[in-house]
C-alpha cells in the first residue's frame, strides 16, 4: 500500500513535511530520486517504464506525490501513465489550483489516482474519484490507495506517529524516515 502522512504548514521550521512509501511491483524498473536529464529543474524517482514518477520536487519549490486508487476491477489498458502528471506539474510553473482544475476535465484519461500538489503557497488534493480539487488548510492528512484521511489503520498509525515527532521538543530527521517503517498486519 502506497503511504503518505503530510504535515501542511503547522510546523515552525518545516511548512511542508512528507514521509511516503510506495508499493510498486518489484518487475516494473524505476530509477532513485535524481535530477532528470530531460528536465534538469525536476528531482524525483522515475518509472522507467512509462516515463513518469510517483513524487518529487522542482528547483522553484514546487512539489507533488500520487497515489493509485485501488480499485482493479475499474482499471483500463487504454489510459495514460498517473505519473505523468507528477511530471506535468513540476515542469511548469502554472498556478496549483488551476493545474488540479484542469486535471477534472481530463479525469477519465487516467486510472484512479489521487494527488497532492503545491507550488509553495497552497497544498491541493486532487482525484479523479471526487468532485473538485480541495484546498488544504494548515494541519495533519493521511494519503493511501483512497481518498484523503480514509481511515485506514496505516494511514491514522502513521499521521499519528508524524503529529508525536512534530510535538516533540527533540526531532531527529532519521527517526521521520523509520515513521513508516510498521509491518504491523490490520485486522
Amino acid at each position: 500500500m502506497c503511504l503518505l502522512a503530510v504535515a501542511w504548514r503547522i510546523h515552525p521550521e518545516y511548512p511542508l513535511l512528507v514521509c511516503a512509501n510506495r508499493d510498486e511491483f518489484y518487475a516494473r524498473p524505476t530509477l532513485p530520486a535524481h535530477f532528470w536529464s530531460d528536465h534538469p529543474k525536476i528531482f524525483a524517482g522515475r518509472d522507467l517504464q512509462a516515463g513518469g514518477s510517483w513524487m518529487g520536487i522542482s528547483t522553484s519549490g514546487r512539489f507533488a506525490a500520487l497515489t493509485n486508487i485501488r480499485n482493479p476491477a475499474a482499471n483500463r489498458d487504454d489510459v495514460l501513465s498517473r505519473g505523468l502528471l507528477i511530471s506535468q506539474f513540476l515542469g511548469n510553473e502554472r498556478p496549483v489550483l488551476d493545474y488540479c482544475q484542469s486535471l477534472q476535465l481530463q479525469a477519465g484519461l487516467y486510472n484512479g489516482y489521487n494527488l497532492l500538489a503545491s507550488d509553495g503557497r497552497e497544498l491541493i488534493y486532487q482525484s479523479n474519484g471526487i468532485e473538485q480539487p480541495v484546498v488544504l488548510s494548515p494541519g495533519l492528512y493521511g494519503l493511501s490507495n483512497a481518498t484523503l484521511n480514509t481511515p485506514w489503520p496505516k494511514v491514522n498509525s502513521a499521521v499519528e506517529k508524524l503529529n508525536r515527532w512534530i510535538n516533540r521538543a527533540e526531532e531527529s530527521v532519521t527517526e521521520l524516515a523509520l515513521l513508516l517503517n510498521d509491518h504491523a498486519i490490520a485486522p
